[in-house]
C-alpha cells in the first residue's frame, strides 16, 4: 500500500537513477532541548495517509488510499481536509506553494501519466509536456512548484538508454503554461525534483553507465553539475530560495547527506547511528529534514538545523518514519508506520 501511495512521489532510494564533501561535518544527533509537539493525522476514511509537502502557512498536500487508488488531499493549518481526485484512475499532490496551489501527477486508465495543477479554489487543470508520449508508462509527472506557480518534473516518450529502458527528460512549466524541456549534457535520464522562487531547478540525471549526478539548472537555462567531491553517485533533492541544495551522495557504498551552499561549499553529514542518510528538503534558513536508516534497518525522521545540530524526529508510537518536507518556520511533515503497519501523516512543530 505504501508503494501505491508513493507511485508518483520521488523518495530517496537506490534505483537505476540513484544516484567527499569538501568540508565534512562531524554531526551529532542530540536530544531536543525543548520538547517538540507532534500531531498525527489521517484523511477521514483513509487506509493510509502520506504527506509530501508543507507550505509557509502550514497547509499540507500529499496522497491517501481509500483501499483502492491513491487520491490527493490538502490539509489546512486548522486540521481540516479537502480531498480531490484527478481525472484519471489515481493521483496525488506532490508539492504545494504559498498560495495553496498544488502540483501533482495522475495516471489514466491506459497507464499514461499526466501532470496537474490545482488552485486553492479547487480548480484542477491537467497538463502534458509537448514531448511526452501517450503509450503505456509514458507521459508527464510533476514534482515541484514554486511561489510564482512554475512547475518542474519529467516527461517520458519512446526514448531509451543503451539498455533499452525508457528514459525521463526534464521540463519547467511557467505560470502561463509554456514549457522549456531540457537534459544536462550526457544525460541518459533526467529527473528534476525541486524548483525555487527564482526558478532554479535541482535534481539528478543518469550517465551512460546508469550512475546518478546532481545538477542545478538556472532560470536562464544554464545547467551545472554539482556532484560532491569524492562521490561516486549523488542526487540533489531540494533547493531553497537562497540557492542552497541538499541531497544524498554515495561514497564507496555508503549513503551520506550533503548540503551545497549557494557559494558552492559542500558539507557532508549523517545522524548518529545512521547507516544511510537521505535528506529530502531544505528551507530558507538552511534547516534540512529527511530520514536515515539505523543498523537494524529501521527508518527514522531527522531534522538538522542551520548550525549542524541533528535531532531525531520520530512521532510517538512510530515503528519507522520518514520526514519529507520542512517550511520556513521549521515545521516538518512526513509519514510513519504504526505497530499494525498502517501509514499515518505527522506534523512536528518546534
Amino acid at each position: 500500500m505504501i508503494e501505491k501511495l508513493f507511485e508518483h512521489v520521488r523518495l530517496p532510494r537506490r534505483a537505476a537513477l540513484t544516484l567527499c564533501a569538501a568540508l565534512a561535518a562531524a554531526a551529532t544527533t542530540l536530544p531536543a532541548t525543548a520538547k517538540p509537539a507532534f500531531t498525527t493525522f489521517d484523511v477521514p476514511g483513509s487506509s493510509g495517509t502520506a504527506p509530501t509537502s508543507i507550505n509557509a502557512g502550514g497547509s499540507i498536500t500529499g496522497g491517501y488510499s481509500n483501499g483502492g487508488a491513491a487520491l490527493g488531499f490538502v490539509r489546512a493549518p486548522d486540521g481540516t481536509f479537502t480531498t480531490f481526485a484527478p481525472p484519471g484512475v489515481g493521483g496525488s499532490g506532490a508539492a504545494i506553494n504559498t498560495a495553496g496551489v498544488v502540483a501533482g501527477t495522475d495516471t489514466d486508465s491506459n497507464s499514461v501519466t499526466h501532470g496537474f495543477v490545482r488552485t486553492a479554489d479547487g480548480t484542477l487543470q491537467p497538463f502534458d509536456a509537448p514531448g511526452a508520449g501517450t503509450g503505456v508508462y509514458e507521459g508527464t509527472a510533476a514534482y515541484g512548484i514554486n511561489t510564482k506557480g512554475a512547475i518542474t518534473g519529467t516527461w517520458i516518450n519512446g526514448d531509451t538508454n543503451p539498455l533499452g529502458d525508457r528514459i525521463p527528460h526534464g521540463y519547467v512549466r511557467d505560470p502561463a503554461g509554456n514549457f522549456a524541456e531540457f537534459d544536462p549534457a550526457g544525460s541518459y535520464g533526467t529527473e528534476p525534483l525541486s524548483i525555487n522562487a527564482k526558478g532554479a531547478v535541482t535534481g539528478l540525471y543518469a550517465d551512460i553507465n546508469g550512475n546518478g549526478h546532481s545538477f542545478i539548472r538556472a532560470a536562464n537555462g544554464t545547467i551545472t553539475n554539482i556532484d560532491p567531491p569524492g562521490a561516486t553517485e549523488s542526487s540533489a533533492y531540494s533547493i531553497n530560495a537562497k540557492g542552497a541544495v541538499t541531497g544524498w551522495e554515495v561514497v564507496g557504498s555508503v549513503y551520506h547527506g550533503f548540503i551545497r551552499s549557494a557559494d558552492g561549499t559542500f558539507t557532508q553529514f549523517d545522524p548518529t547511528g545512521s547507516t544511510a542518510t537521505y535528506p529530502a528538503c531544505i528551507n530558507t534558513a538552511g534547516a534540512v529534514t529527511g530520514y536515515y536508516v539505523d543498523g537494524m534497518g529501521a527508518n527514522h525522521a531527522f531534522i538538522r538545523n542551520s548550525k549542524g545540530r541533528i535531532q531525531k524526529a520520530d512521532p510517538p508510537g512510530s515503528t519507522g518514519a520518514r520526514a519529507l518536507a520542512i517550511n520556513a518556520k521549521g515545521t516538518i511533515t512526513g509519514y510513519f508506520g504504526d505497530g499494525s503497519s498502517v501509514v499515518h501523516g505527522f506534523l512536528r512543530t518546534k
